[in-house]
């Protein structure tokens, strides 16, 4: 009895599956999806994927490189990354006249503020080259080799245009980026970076940089960076915003 009921259902079952299961296909990604015998569909519509297409073509060689006018203000927001800074700022042509006038203090300082007037707007390049006058002296005073002295300058230089480039900058970075290019100039390992200075000349420029560049980076940043008034006016009611 059992048997039967089995065997009954069975057969059921086989013939409900070649009742509705006529075809058996597989559908892929790029094919219609939507069947135009269905009751609700108003009108036919295919889905396809998006082609993708691909190019190896060059258009600098079709129709040549773009061509910018040069604007100088896009000079002050260059990204800077540490790097070797000996001959980069002053060549090695201006070792006679700083030789020549090393005492003279109102020369050096004219020397300098021309050498920086490319990065430094002029409105503000009247403290930078101060600072360099310090870090001039104390190089000299010390004995550095001129090579030295101008790497100083440089390093101090390259430092402060990081500084100047973006407005979030904080010590901490300032620090950092002083750190890491300090680090070029005392590892051979041309031509990324090379034994400039000796430990002790490390030492005393890390010194110099904390007393002359550091503990003056809050008067930098309010004489160097622009600083902006926004008034917003808003349903009549008037708020000033200072940055």
């Amino acid at each position: 009895m059992l048997k039967n009921k089995r065997d009954q259902f069975k057969n059921i079952v086989e013939s409900k599956k070649l009742k509705h299961i006529k075809s058996v296909g597989r559908i892929f990604l790029s094919e219609p999806f939507v069947s135009i015998n269905y009751k609700n569909v108003i009108s036919y519509r295919k889905i396809k994927s998006e082609a993708i297409i691909d190019s190896n073509i060059n258009y600098d060689d079709l129709c040549g490189p773009w061509f910018c006018t040069y604007n100088p203000i896009h000079d002050h927001y260059d990204l800077l990354v540490p790097k070797l800074c000996v001959w980069e700022f002053i060549s090695f042509k201006d070792i006679a006249f700083v030789k020549e006038h090393q005492q003279d203090k109102d020369v050096i300082l004219s020397f300098f503020k021309s050498k920086f007037s490319k990065y430094i707007f002029e409105e503000r390049n009247d403290i930078f080259p101060k600072i360099v006058w310090e870090i001039f002296e104390i190089t000299r005073d010390n004995l550095f080799s001129i090579k030295c002295v101008f790497a100083s300058i440089g390093l101090f230089y390259l430092t402060h245009r990081y500084f100047l480039s973006n407005l979030w900058y904080t010590m901490e970075d300032t620090y950092n980026f002083f750190c890491s290019t300090l680090l070029l100039h005392t590892v051979l390992n041309p031509p990324k970076s090379d034994e400039i200075f000796n430990l002790d000349e490390c030492k005393l420029l890390f010194e110099v940089f904390h007393t002359v560049y550091m503990e003056n980076l809050a008067l930098l940043r309010l004489a160097c960076l622009p600083r902006y008034n926004l008034k917003m006016s808003l349903d009549g009611v008037t708020t000033y915003l200072a940055a």
